[in-house]
């Protein structure tokens, strides 16, 4: 889905997307306070803004698991290149973690 064609609607949008509550991102986006909860209840109802928030969040969410993805396997190849004698100093569960870890990486590259 495109960006909503009101920007009060998309800021809305990408707020409530983000965690915001529906009353403080309906403010936030630009509308008046008075009334705000109740406004903000029937705007986040709508098809077109529903449809934005789900797929705002769904990228939002991609891009945190990408992210975590690549901090475990940066943390996963350096346990696994460093030398022997700093790999025996590590709790086991680490090392098995690690390898875990890449080979789980590996596998959604191949």
């Amino acid at each position: 889905m495109p960006v909503l064609k009101q920007s009060k609607h998309e800021k809305f949008a990408q707020l409530v997307a983000k965690g915001v509550s529906a009353t403080k991102a309906y403010v936030s986006a630009g509308y008046a306070e008075v009334g705000a909860s109740q406004n903000a209840s029937r705007l986040s109802g709508t098809d077109k803004v529903l449809a934005r928030i789900k797929e705002l969040q769904e990228a939002i969410s991609d891009g945190v698991v990408a992210c975590e993805v690549r901090k475990r396997s940066a943390r996963a190849s350096a346990l696994i290149r460093s030398d022997p004698p700093l790999l025996s100093k590590n709790d086991p569960g680490t090392v098995i973690w690690g390898l875990a870890w890449s080979a789980a990486v590996l596998e959604c590259y191949s």
